[in-house]
């Protein structure tokens, strides 16, 4: 799989950039409106690893934009997300918008989801059931 360097997240162009030497991630952002990069270990070699960080950085950049991250001590881990299920509702478009953006995913012409038949296709059994063959 090739992943874009740039991915759009909250109409920001965030550069990404792959570091051979490291084995964590972070990201940075210009300002308000300002460009920004996320920087990715790739020491591991592991794609699930680079895939969870990419995905967690993406995230986490999208919940900064969206002024919900807080600061919750004086070490990078002590992070505080706040925001109600109401807001959490659009992330998933901010997620997917991110991830199109950089070729981690291509939204599919149709979906079908195992074992759930689609409502038409049910209603065409049901007729077919409830057809006695009288006029």
């Amino acid at each position: 799989m090739i992943i874009s360097d740039r991915v759009k997240i909250c109409s920001r162009d965030i550069k990404i950039i792959a570091n051979p030497l490291y084995n964590g991630a972070e990201f940075h952002t210009l300002g308000t409106d300002g460009q920004g990069f996320i920087s990715i270990g790739t020491s591991m070699k592991n794609p699930e690893y680079i895939l969870h960080l990419l995905l967690h950085e993406i995230l986490e950049c999208i919940l900064c934009s969206d002024g919900v991250r807080y600061e919750a001590g004086n070490c990078d881990d002590k992070y505080l997300f706040c925001f109600s299920h109401d807001y959490l509702s659009t992330v998933p478009y901010k997620l997917l918008d991110a991830m199109v953006s950089c070729g981690l995913f291509k939204i599919p012409k149709n979906i079908q989801i195992r074992g759930i038949r689609r409502r038409r296709d049910a209603k065409k059994r049901n007729r077919k059931k409830n057809n006695t063959g009288r006029a």
